[in-house]
């Protein structure tokens, strides 16, 4: 759910005005954050939209200007996250799968009594902290790219299937690869010969990448070679780190390499 006391902006667009005003009110008393403005119909929704800011568009389904299907897909072409719950006298399948199909974040049939205010004030509260959940996520996420841009050393990230989703430019010199190719491959990639310091292939299950992932913790120093596909062999030094979502699930991993290369023909 939202944080406590953070308010939430509701634009509830409904063609009769009394029941848009009565929905309203009783939104606000269930629940003291939600703060909800009206519109008469589509036209006047979206110019509200546009010249305010909400958290969530609450929309019913039958309007004589057009229906709410229409006015959610207008509402995506403006802003293709903002969440929009469907409330609507008329259920059915086929307008729940065109709602879908639009990108609705929630349908909500219509009903009788208070519990009805309840429900509709409790799915426009998870689906606002959702959205802003989601934002935040990518808004750290932005921030480690650009501070990692800045790193002298080799940084990537690799999503949990293994696949390169960032690689800075010092990566191109420490695995032979320009930024745009490195960004298609996996850390299995057959191009790359990895060994371990002996010269013994090491295997998938053990190479830093799973260690990360499948164990959930940082590992440090670790160090391997690396042929890069025109034959140059360079020793790498390993710092590895998960990247994980609040509910502790990997989503990613996070690695620094470093070219120890002469230092290891140096006895380092």
């Amino acid at each position: 759910v939202c944080q406590t006391g953070d308010p939430i902006r509701v634009l509830h667009v409904d063609d009769e005005p009394d029941f848009a005003a009565t929905a309203a009110e009783l939104l606000e008393r269930e629940d003291d954050r939600l703060d909800v403005r009206t519109a008469t119909g589509p036209t006047e929704g979206l110019s509200r939209l546009d010249s305010g800011e909400f958290d969530c568009v609450v929309s019913d389904y039958e309007m004589s200007e057009c229906d709410g299907i229409g006015f959610l897909r207008a509402v995506r072409e403006r802003d293709p996250d903002l969440p929009f719950v469907l409330f609507t006298g008329r259920g059915s399948e086929a307008v729940a799968s065109d709602a879908v199909s639009a990108g609705v974040t929630d349908y909500l049939q219509k009903g009788a009594g208070t519990s009805q205010d309840t429900v509709l004030a409790n799915r426009i509260s998870n689906a606002v902290a959702a959205h802003r959940s989601a934002a935040a996520a990518e808004q750290r996420r932005d921030r480690l790219e650009q501070i990692l841009k800045t790193v002298p050393s080799c940084v990537v990230q690799l999503d949990a299937d293994g696949r390169f989703t960032f690689a800075n430019r010092r990566a191109e010199e420490v695995l032979g690869l320009e930024e745009s190719a490195l960004t298609e491959r996996r850390f299995d990639d057959p191009g790359w010969e990895i060994r371990d310091l002996d010269g013994e292939p090491i295997p998938t299950e053990r190479l830093p990448f799973r260690r990360v992932r499948d164990a959930g913790e940082a590992l440090y120093g670790v160090r391997h070679t690396i042929r890069w596909p025109d034959g140059t062999e360079k020793v790498l030094e390993v710092n590895g780190a998960p990247l994980s979502d609040e509910d502790g699930s990997v989503r990613g991993v996070v690695f620094s390499l470093t070219d120890v290369t002469e230092r290891r023909r140096n006895g380092y």
